[in-house]
Parts: C-alpha cells; sequence; structure tokens
C-alpha cells in the first residue's frame, strides 16, 4: 500500500493496483478499509501521533523568556531523528497527500511555525 501512495500520491492511487499487489479483491480491502482516505490514514497515523507527542512536548518547553531559534542545534537534530525515524510518513504527508484530508500538513506546519514565534516575542 505504501508504495502505491509513494509512488502515484494520494488522488491517483488505485485500489484496484494495490488489492493486485496484495493478493486479495477490491472489495476484500473494503472489508479492511472503509476508504481509500481511511487506507492513508493508516499509514500515516503513528507518523501523525508522534508528530502531535514532539510538538506538544516542545511547545511546553519552550518559555516566553527563551530565545526561540528553530534552527537550535538540539532542536535541528530532534526534528532531523524525527524525519528519518518516520521517513515513509512524513514523505506522504508532505509529498504524496495532495487530494486527501492531510494535504494541507505543510502549511499547519508553518502555522505551527509562527504561532510558537509569535507566542515567543
Amino acid at each position: 500500500m505504501t508504495e502505491e501512495f509513494l509512488t502515484w500520491g494520494y488522488e491517483r492511487a488505485s485500489l484496484t493496483r494495490i488489492s493486485a499487489k496484495v493478493g486479495i479483491t477490491t472489495a476484500g480491502l473494503y472489508r479492511h478499509f472503509s476508504s481509500k482516505e481511511d487506507m492513508f490514514h493508516f499509514l500515516v497515523r503513528d507518523t501523525l501521533e508522534d508528530f502531535r507527542k514532539l510538538t506538544s512536548r516542545a511547545s511546553h518547553e519552550i518559555s516566553a523568556e527563551e530565545s526561540y531559534n528553530p534552527f537550535q542545534l538540539d532542536l535541528a537534530v530532534t526534528w532531523t531523528e524525527f524525519i528519518y525515524s518516520h521517513y515513509e510518513g512524513v514523505k506522504l504527508l508532505v509529498c504524496c497527500s495532495a487530494g486527501s484530508r492531510f494535504e494541507n500538513f505543510e502549511e499547519e506546519l508553518i502555522r505551527m511555525e509562527a504561532a510558537v514565534r509569535n507566542r515567543i516575542k
């Protein structure tokens, strides 16, 4: 499943190709997933959950007295480690989610970054 979405993106991913690759009918896929969107969510849910945990922890750790620098080495290392340990999920969310409910993931990241910067100022 992951390969199909990484290759074709959400909009052009084919449930027929996925079902053929996993050796079941398309109807069989629908016994496991209610929709293509549900299938995509299944593939990115762990990444999203870990992302929310990390951003929640990070936002509580930054206080108004601190000088916020998104390029701070320990912060950069944390995010780099996150991206590499969740590589496929991040790639699906950032590069392959057009047409899904996750297509604005990158814009949401930018809004979150701006919100943190405004809170610190």
